[in-house]
């Protein structure tokens, strides 16, 4: 790794523990790339994420997802809530991203006119919702579906919620 052990080892073993390498044993390579390696090799290095600029991100993406409700024949899709995690919710200065978490359904009124075409439709649409709600700022906002905020059990808070049509 290019440091000396006693500051390589914690990190060797944190990247064993979380799967991004596995430990072969003791032979000719006894570190291969883990089922997670692909994470890091496509992870993108930035300066960050001034807190500042990331709390107007925040209002942006919360504005987007009343658009998004308000216009359900372009969206087809409805918001019905919104929280932010991670970096943000620790109160950092600087973050890495925006990690943002959504809860996104089909729109009631589109419901009929969807089951024409349904599978293209609804891919479609619902592409189009996540990107205008990501501000076409990939780098800078992560977006990740509520289940899976519910998997990580991490803390977290809602800044949106659907009020009842």
């Amino acid at each position: 790794m290019g440091a000396p052990e006693e500051e390589a080892k914690p990190v060797l073993d944190e990247l064993i523990r979380n799967g991004f390498i596995s430990n072969n044993g003791p032979t000719y390579e006894p570190y291969v790339p883990g089922d997670r390696f692909s994470q890091i090799a496509l992870a993108t290095i930035t300066e960050g994420i001034p807190r500042a600029t990331a709390e107007m991100l925040l209002d942006s993406v919360a504005n987007r997802a009343k658009q998004i409700n308000a216009n359900p024949r372009e969206f087809g899709h409805r918001i019905i809530r919104l929280a932010v995690f991670g970096s943000f919710l620790r109160g950092e200065a600087v973050l890495g991203d925006l990690d943002i978490a959504f809860e996104c359904k089909v729109h009631p009124m589109e419901e009929q006119r969807r089951e024409l075409l349904r599978e293209i439709r609804s891919n479609v649409s619902y592409r189009k919702t996540i990107s205008y709600l990501r501000l076409r700022k990939p780098r800078q906002i992560s977006l990740h579906e509520w289940k899976d905020l519910e998997k990580i059990n991490t803390p977290f808070k809602i800044v949106f919620e659907e009020k009842e049509a």
